[in-house]
């Protein structure tokens, strides 16, 4: 798998390439996001390691940009894990953490995951939804990243594929009250991620509609 590792600190980013690839892997070395712009030109990598704190654009926004790349695992490098920048970069679509100083063995078990991942979305042709990552893979390899909402919505959806998610099973994933919630907020959600899915993907989104009922996933899927 070819791994390309975003970090301005010149003495880290090393030592990360060299055990990288000391252990068989394809590693570049890159210090800020135009040095990546331009590896991405004619080399995809599978696995994208980036420092949050970089100059110039930040970790997460250039996780925000490369997050629908398809087969690309984001991993963010950080010396600071604060609530808010951890839900920040899992927002841009960063996939896991590691923390500074960083661990070899926490290091391969990260790439080991990330390697699994990849063989079995390449391998399978269906929708994929990871709830825990809030990630939801196309068929053709596209990666969605969902809020905690749609998230909710997929799971609900995906528990049972091909019958009728009614519209109180779908207020009920959300944690909402039936009785008090306007369930009308539920088409406006699947509405949006409707839209989100095509956009991203190119392919036409696997939820119908079913009138006065609720909703129903229309395409062969797993829930990881």
């Amino acid at each position: 798998m070819i791994i390309a590792i975003v970090e301005d600190h010149a003495e880290l980013r090393c030592e990360l390439v060299y055990y990288l690839t000391r252990h068989g892997h394809s590693v570049f070395g890159l210090s800020n996001s135009l040095e990546l712009d331009s590896l991405v030109k004619n080399t995809v990598p599978g696995l994208l390691f980036i420092d949050i704190g970089l100059p110039g654009e930040s970790g997460i926004e250039i996780a925000r940009r490369y997050n629908s790349t398809s087969g690309l695992s984001i991993v963010m490098l950080t010396a600071c894990c604060d609530v808010e920048s951890r839900v920040r970069s899992f927002e841009a679509g960063a996939d896991t953490f590691l923390s500074k100083p960083v661990s070899f063995r926490e290091l391969d078990a990260v790439i080991h995951r990330a390697e699994s991942r990849r063989n079995a979305t390449s391998s399978i042709s269906c929708w994929q939804l990871f709830p825990i990552e809030k990630l939801l893979v196309s068929p053709n390899g596209h990666k969605i990243s969902l809020t905690l909402t749609e998230s909710r919505l997929m799971k609900e959806l995906f528990s049972q594929p091909e019958k009728i998610a009614s519209r109180k099973s779908l207020v009920t994933a959300l944690g909402a009250n039936f009785m008090v919630y306007d369930d009308r907020r539920i088409e406006v959600s699947i509405s949006r991620l409707r839209k989100k899915i095509e956009v991203i993907s190119g392919l036409k989104a696997p939820i119908k509609s079913v009138r006065n009922i609720g909703y129903v996933l229309e395409s062969s899927c797993i829930l990881r």
